[in-house]
């Protein structure tokens, strides 16, 4: 499992309207978060920390083969700040171009700390599960490299 620190807004590739729309909540989601954790943390003397997040299922080196998989996960923020997240997929080993992550949960807040994805239409293969966590200015994202049998 690797965890990688990284301030950054959720934006997900938009290929038409509906997609557009999706982000355009998503970032306006992560704004009204932001501003409801900058306005509970106004009385505390210790800068805002990102979160932590683990993926806890599936286990990275797992293999899966019936739908739906379980994906769920630890989330926890040092300022108490409400979180929100979004999970996504990439293909391991795909041509150039191909290998972006695809949405399996749209932004969500709260936090759900699990998630059923369908996974009957995906081929046979490697991928990469990635959790997103967010309190809204500061987020932290988490792995989880599954084979698909």
């Amino acid at each position: 499992m690797a965890l990688m620190l990284v301030a950054s807004v959720f934006i997900m590739s938009c290929s038409d309207s509906e997609d557009q729309q999706q982000t355009g909540a998503a970032t306006d989601a992560l704004k009204n978060l932001d501003a409801e954790n900058q306005k509970n943390r106004e009385g505390q003397t210790i800068p805002n920390i990102a979160p932590q997040v683990t993926v806890l299922t599936p286990a990275t080196g797992s293999s899966v083969t019936a739908s739906p998989v379980e994906i769920s996960w630890t989330a926890t923020d040092q300022n108490g700040d409400k979180l929100g997240v979004n999970v996504e997929y990439r293909v391991i080993g795909a041509a150039t171009g191909q290998d972006v992550y695809k949405p399996i949960m749209p932004f969500t807040t709260p936090d759900p700390k699990k998630y059923s994805w369908d996974i009957a239409s995906l081929a046979k293969g490697d991928y990469e599960v990635m959790v997103k966590v967010s309190d809204g200015s500061l987020s932290n994202v988490a792995f989880s490299r599954i084979k698909r049998e």
